[in-house]
């Protein structure tokens, strides 16, 4: 897992965007962790498919660059 910073998190991960919050940001301990390219992604999908959580972005290419991708929302 990869943890993000303060800025990714507002401009990229959208936290707290209702929706548009990306759906492979986690918390852990007190910093905030990507889980995109981890054996969570598979379930994150899966959830997203069936659309049965609220955050559904999509934002960024993941670790390790974290690359900015044309926000999506499936």
């Amino acid at each position: 897992m990869s943890k993000i910073d303060e800025k990714h998190l507002k401009n990229v991960c959208k936290l707290g965007g209702g929706a548009f919050t990306c759906s492979y940001l986690a918390i852990g301990g007190q910093e905030f962790e990507c889980l995109k390219g981890t054996g969570f992604q598979m379930k994150i999908d899966q959830r997203r498919a069936q659309k049965s959580m609220h955050a559904m972005g999509d934002n960024c290419s993941g670790p390790p660059k974290f690359e900015s991708t044309q926000e999506t929302v499936n």
